[in-house]
């Protein structure tokens, strides 16, 4: 048997219909039809089963920790430093994360793939080492969805697991691919402002620097009144700089080789096999530049805030591991969200690396503030009514990472509940409902419902949908839902069975709004329930919910903090 472990694009004259193939996963073929029809030659999904999927979620985290403990070691050798773990996951901790998730994806449907094909193959050849190793965090992003960076890496997973496997030799269309592969540095309007800003922070007017504000996902006037708070101008922006160095330093990367431990089990000694190759040039031949570049910048800076750079900015994680070093206190704040996820989660790095937490519902551990800047902005918001509003995701054909929720073409489950529901709406010639799907990632659920759907699909950005709206439908438990709240909008979840790993805190709430009818699992059942309410929501949102449940709703997502409080919790670090 043959395995083919990328888009059918890479290789040149496939025959799909040769039955000797096995597709390594759906984003193989790309295509809901081609899927259905070569099903059967699809490696099967590693997670069927609920259970399965939380035990290797769990071990997830474990070996994140164990591995980013080997990597700190081997990192303060090679920069000869003694640093310790927290200020490494700073820099490193995030990509960690998510190159653990997308390897461990692929080692459990290889190793599935070869238990059950003793004779296996792969298509292809090994590529040359230009396609390997990212300049960055942002680049590794762009790299991640690249077939050629993934038939590599899946290259590479084969012949250490099965090191006499064979390689078919197929022809690979490689320069299709190869445009994406580069590096651009993105240059937009934001970074133009921040020329701007970085003039000004060059001459601080008398003012102490004592918050680094960082993008923070405050508004304008959100961000000067908490510089105000602190007497404090903004600050300078860290994407104008693109370090000299682009290519990796073999003998530098010879020192990330870590010897095969008999100790460990096989998939830890994979990932620390595939460091060298992989591992960005900003922590290694770049780190120093970095460093160097930065390191004057911010040297009053008392406290560190930060929404998005802590995790998409390799300059300022090295900046901010220098001054966190030096005892600013590092507050890292949602982007998004409401219902927090357990076991393999972005979060985990988080709650390793910050001193306090803004987080977008309300939480119990005192290392954690509730603070939704989006609530704060809506004011006197008024709905025509007219629309049921269904708010759709997309994501990318192949997996980001491992997750407690919806990744690559899983996301189809998601699709195949609105299509029933819209179906049973328009059977019942209810056809007043409108579908936003999430930008495009690569899936473009969007087109699916545009096709079906031509007059029932939007556009138009949410904030304009919400006034249309007489009820609000999420397909998924994060920022839209408490949005939608905030607006007073009737507001319910459909969202598969076992879809999301939810944490513990959300149980009782979880359990309440599926008695009251505000989560469903089955298109059929939600249907029921718009039927039943002659698709009219006011008198069920407003009188047949228990008191009780609109409390718990209020205080978990709804009950921010105020700017003012914001600024009072971080002083108190």
């Amino acid at each position: 048997m043959i395995l083919i472990s990328s888009t059918k694009e890479l290789y040149k004259n496939i025959d799909l219909d040769d039955k000797k193939l096995i597709f390594l996963s759906e984003f193989c073929l790309g295509d809901e039809k081609l899927i259905k029809k070569y099903e059967k030659n699809i490696c099967p999904d590693p997670w069927l089963n609920p259970s399965d999927k939380i035990n290797d979620l769990v071990y997830l985290k474990k070996k994140y920790e164990y591995i980013l403990s080997s990597l700190t070691k081997t990192l303060n050798i090679i920069h000869q430093k003694n640093e310790n773990i927290r200020y490494w996951e700073i820099i490193v901790g995030y990509w960690l994360h998510e190159f653990l998730g997308l390897v461990f994806i692929y080692y459990k449907k290889l190793n599935s793939c070869i238990k059950k094909n003793q004779d296996l193959s792969h298509a292809g050849n090994i590529l040359s080492k230009q396609f390997l190793t990212p300049k960055n965090i942002d680049h590794y992003s762009v790299l991640s969805q690249n077939e050629l960076y993934n038939y590599d890496l899946c290259s590479k997973i084969l012949k250490y697991i099965k090191p006499n496997i064979k390689f078919v030799d197929y022809k690979l269309n490689t320069e299709k691919f190869e445009a994406n592969l580069n590096y651009i540095p993105k240059k937009n309007i934001k970074n133009i402002l921040n020329m701007f800003v970085n003039l000004i922070s060059k001459f601080n007017f008398g003012y102490k620097q004592i918050i680094f504000l960082d993008e923070s996902k405050l508004s304008i006037k959100q961000k000067f009144h908490l510089c105000y708070l602190f007497k404090n101008i903004p600050n300078p922006n860290f994407n104008f700089y693109n370090p000299s160095q682009n290519n990796v330093d073999d003998n530098l990367r010879e020192k990330l080789t870590h010897k095969y431990d008999k100790q460990n089990d096989e998939f830890t000694n994979l990932i620390l096999y595939l460091i060298k190759f992989y591992l960005p040039i900003s922590y290694l031949e770049n780190y120093e530049e970095i460093k160097k570049e930065f390191l004057q910048k911010g040297l009053n800076c008392k406290y560190i805030y930060s929404a998005n750079s802590f995790f998409t900015n390799d300059n300022f994680k090295i900046w901010a591991s220098e001054r966190v070093k030096n005892e600013a206190k590092y507050i890292l704040s949602d982007h998004g969200d409401s219902f927090k996820k357990k076991y393999y989660s972005p979060d985990n790095v988080i709650e390793n690396i910050s001193d306090l937490t803004i987080q977008f519902s309300k939480q119990q551990q005192t290392k954690n503030f509730f603070f939704n800047p989006n609530l704060l902005e809506e004011k006197d918001f008024k709905s025509s009514k007219k629309k049921i509003l269904i708010i759709s995701l997309d994501n990318s054909w192949r997996p980001r990472r491992a997750s407690s929720d919806l990744q690559s073409y899983s996301i189809f489950k998601n699709v195949e509940q609105i299509v029933d529901l819209c179906n049973l709406l328009y059977v019942s010639n209810k056809k007043n409902f409108l579908i936003k799907s999430y930008k495009k990632r690569g899936i473009n659920t969007s087109e699916i419902y545009n096709n079906l759907y031509p007059k029932n699909t939007s556009s138009l950005p949410l904030n304009k949908l919400y006034k249309q709206a007489s009820l609000v439908i999420c397909t998924y438990p994060t920022t839209a839902f408490i949005e939608s709240l905030n607006r007073k909008i009737p507001t319910i979840l459909l969202y598969p069975p076992n879809s999301y790993c939810i944490d513990e805190k959300f149980d009782n709430l979880t359990i309440n709004m599926l008695k009251e009818g505000l989560i469903y699992n089955s298109s059929q059942k939600c249907f029921d329930f718009l039927k039943k309410n002659n698709f009219k929501f006011d008198e069920w949102w407003n009188n047949k919910i228990s008191v009780n449940l609109k409390s718990d709703l209020n205080d978990m997502f709804l009950k921010s903090n105020t700017i003012k409080d914001l600024y009072k919790r971080i002083i108190q670090l």
